[in-house]
């Protein structure tokens, strides 16, 4: 199980950042499956982050989904699990990994499917 929502965010910087005045550009979604955690590797092609990207003020109108990712990541799970955010090393770039744990989706007492926000963390 995944939230919805936390893919999204770094497509979509991907392509508004990453791709911004080209007309096209790759976006590489990655999967792995380990003892404890799912990782998740998005992957682009585009312009690589900036130097100062962690220092940069955020525009006062953006820039909440991928904190908000990795807040919740951080808040719910703490260590190992988590983003980190990087320049590509082979070629010009970005990518973005993801380290979620292992949740199954079980039923709440109604007989329901209990959300991501709710599963046992332990």
């Amino acid at each position: 199980m995944i939230p919805k929502l936390t893919l999204q965010p770094f497509v979509e910087n991907a392509v508004m950042h990453g791709f911004h005045g080209r007309r096209q550009g790759r976006i590489q979604l990655t999967c792995q499956e380990e003892d404890r955690g799912i990782r998740i590797w998005i992957r682009d092609d585009g312009i690589g982050l900036r130097e100062d990207w962690k220092t940069r003020k955020r525009h006062p109108t953006g820039g909440y989904g991928i904190r908000n990712v990795t807040e919740r990541i951080q808040v719910y799970f703490g260590p190992p699990f988590g983003v980190t955010l990087r320049n590509r090393a082979d070629v010009p770039g970005t990518e973005a990994e993801i380290y979620w744990p292992k949740l199954d989706q079980q039923q709440d007492q109604e007989g329901g499917k209990n959300h991501v926000d709710h599963c046992y963390r332990g």
